[in-house]
């Protein structure tokens, strides 16, 4: 099995004279150079990604994401110079589904391995008879976001009176807190 760097690089290879899109960007539809790179974006797709670190896939990512994209830029000068409109456009629409399937595998992968982590920041108020009143001030990216619309929201009248009831919490991203029912008491 290739290896996905590897891959990436081939396919950064045929942006080089000589390559399938170095020819399509000179008008130049090349049916055996573009199967050359259909089949090293399917081998890329067979690649399992849970091995990979964030900074590699981010890479692979770069190189790939951008590709249907350039097809469809040199579609029209490719048909002007000489190349069959249908041909073209099922090598696009192959080019197309495979780059989707990588960036889907991708992102699945990152997912997984690493979930993404919200913060929620909240502001408590607790009345005299022990009440309390909860606001969700809102949901952010980072503790550093958090931090700093806490700071903004420490200014605001009522808040500014009541600076020890916010808190922050972080949470992963498709993944249910509450797992188990409530009963009425």
């Amino acid at each position: 099995m290739k290896d996905a760097i590897k891959c990436s690089q081939e396919i950064l290879a045929e942006f080089s004279i000589g390559g399938f899109f170095y020819e399509a960007r000179k008008r130049n539809f090349v049916i055996s150079s573009g199967k050359r790179a259909v089949m090293t974006l399917a081998a890329l797709n067979d690649i399992d990604f849970a091995t990979y670190n964030p900074q590699q896939k981010l890479y692979i990512t770069s190189v790939i994401w951008r590709l249907p994209d350039l097809l469809r830029s040199y579609q029209s000068r490719c048909i002007e110079f000489g190349a069959d409109s249908d041909l073209y456009a099922e090598f696009a629409a192959d080019v197309n589904k495979l780059v989707h399937s990588i960036m889907e595998r991708l992102l699945d992968n990152r997912h997984q391995q690493n979930p993404e982590k919200v913060h929620l920041l909240f502001h408590t108020h607790v009345f005299d008879d022990d009440n309390e009143d909860e606001k969700l001030i809102g949901v952010f990216s980072s503790k550093l976001n958090a931090d700093t619309a806490r700071l903004k929201a420490s200014e605001l009248p009522g808040f500014r009176d009541h600076l020890a009831g916010f808190h922050i919490e972080e949470y992963d991203i498709d993944r249910m807190e509450w797992s188990e029912g409530f009963a009425t008491v």
